[in-house]
């Protein structure tokens, strides 16, 4: 049976705090209209994908921010977090095999939502201006 998702929420945010006011602002939607989902686990979750985004594409220029979107099938007791980027990506996603070692400085943030979510992917939406949407089940 596949998902039966229901948008219920979407918000652009951009600079500044614009990690913290995502965060914020997904977690009291997930509390109101997704409470099989751990809020504390969640807050993790949002500020990794919306961290990358600034990190690795045009999000995090001075005019740049981030598309979130939250969708839920409540038959399946399943919410997607999506976190669309504003593109020119130099890079994809990729979940480290295997814990980074302790000299490594990034790479812990994906495996991380990995651990907590159910599923996590991603989709390149433009192959020009590398639109990344990444997306996690929980």
């Amino acid at each position: 049976m596949s998902p039966r998702w229901t948008a219920f929420g979407e918000n652009r945010f951009s600079h500044p705090r614009l990690v913290r006011r995502a965060r914020r602002w997904a977690v009291a939607r997930v509390r109101a209209s997704a409470p099989w989902v751990d809020p504390d686990d969640f807050a993790v979750v949002v500020s990794e994908l919306v961290t990358n985004a600034l990190r690795h594409s045009a999000s995090g220029y001075s005019d740049g921010g981030v598309d979130v979107r939250l969708l839920m099938d409540g038959t399946t007791r399943t919410m997607r977090l999506v976190v669309v980027d504003d593109g020119h990506s130099k890079t994809t996603p990729r979940i480290p095999a295997r814990h980074p070692t302790g000299e490594t400085v990034s790479g812990h943030g994906l495996l991380l939502v990995a651990t907590l979510a159910r599923d996590l992917g991603y989709s390149l939406a433009s192959a020009q201006e590398r639109f990344c949407l990444v997306w996690a089940e929980m």
